[in-house]
């Protein structure tokens, strides 16, 4: 063998040896935080998965995986479309079952005053940034789902959100969730829907809480670092929130801790929780709703709290309870029922409610 051939040979073998020392004894993270998952642990059955998750300095490569396909033109990666102004815009997924949705809100509103707000997601209100042109199959469920409900009062957003979001940020680049601009166009909706007074965003003290959120879409496109801005719209309501499940009372509906970590949308209603129960201590009205939602709602039920004495929360991802029976122990005359189409699809845990 050439000297130059073994130079290159023992080089080889010294970075494999080398390679499998840091990645035997380099430390192995249960959770990625940048991706919002956890990671695999090692089994025989699972290798493939355990080498691929723990590959050392794997975010970094992935990273830079992830400019090389922008830079060659890719604008779909892993169920998320790359979009104008820096918008990472997930896929909507279609779900056959959906006809058990409208189904089981039928059954349950049949004798209650129930109304429905399905939120459509930013593919459908951001379609214009879109590189090229889809056929938004969001749009066409809306449009059945819809069509099928027969005893609820149904608040179709769409229009509104596509409208002000001309001007407005309706959605956060990197996350799936609305902003609080585009929660607070909703909540003027249903109040005009029930024809009632909202309040302007003049009345509120609108605050800037972050200027460094990204969201759980840009863990599925690693390298797209875009900073977005979470904001609140407060008024001065003395109240007293009571998470149920964990038995905490505060008398706030943040939970600052939330804004020093990756997932600041959090900091809405303390994350999800199967129930909450809040009460303005400033109203006298004894007016009560029940609101069965998605993490959508955490952003949205602030606003409700300006007209009600009682809101009632429930996540039925988590709510075991039979819902009707829930109404009828604590008089609540009203019921929201708010989600967002993708979450509505993906989880459907909605059919629980009874």
């Amino acid at each position: 063998m050439k000297r130059t051939n073994k130079i290159i040979f023992i080089f080889i073998i010294l970075m494999i040896v080398l390679f499998d020392f840091i990645f035997i004894f380099s430390k192995k993270e249960n959770y990625s935080y940048l991706e919002n998952r956890y990671l695999k642990k090692f089994t025989i059955s699972n290798i493939d998965d355990y080498l691929s998750d723990h590959f050392p300095s794997r975010n970094k490569l992935l990273s830079i995986k992830t400019k090389v396909d922008l830079l060659s033109g890719k604008t779909y990666i892993n169920d998320t479309y790359i979009a104008k102004d820096n918008y990472l815009i997930p896929k909507f997924i279609n779900n056959p079952k959906s006809h058990y949705i409208y189904e089981t809100i039928n059954d349950f509103s049949k004798d209650k005053n129930v109304y429905v707000m399905f939120v459509p997601d930013s593919i459908l209100v951001n379609e214009d940034k879109m590189y090229y042109h889809l056929d938004i199959e969001e749009d066409n469920e809306l449009d059945n789902l819809y069509k099928n409900l027969k005893y609820s009062t149904n608040i179709d957003l769409r229009d509104v959100l596509i409208e002000k979001n001309k001007e407005e940020q309706m959605y956060y680049r990197t996350d799936h969730h609305w902003t609080t601009f585009g929660a607070y166009y909703a909540y003027v909706e249903f109040m005009k829907t029930k024809n009632e007074e909202y309040l302007n965003k003049e009345d509120f003290n609108i605050e800037k809480v972050s200027s460094e959120f990204m969201g759980t879409t840009s863990s599925k496109v690693l390298g797209v670092n875009v900073l977005d801005d979470i904001y609140t719209f407060n008024t001065n309501n003395d109240l007293e929130v009571n998470y149920v499940d964990k038995n905490i009372i505060t008398n706030t509906l943040y939970n600052e801790k939330y804004l020093s970590e990756k997932d600041k949308y959090a900091y809405f209603l303390d994350n999800n929780h199967s129930e909450i129960i809040i009460h303005n201590k400033n109203l006298t009205n004894n007016k009560k709703i029940l609101v069965v939602k998605n993490s959508y709602a955490n952003s949205f039920i602030p606003f409700l709290t300006n007209h009600y004495e009682y809101i009632y929360v429930i996540d039925m991802r988590y709510f075991n309870n039979n819902v009707s029976n829930y109404i009828e122990n604590n008089n609540i005359e009203e019921t929201l029922i708010l989600y967002n189409m993708y979450n509505l699809y993906m989880d459907m845990s909605i059919v629980k409610m009874e």
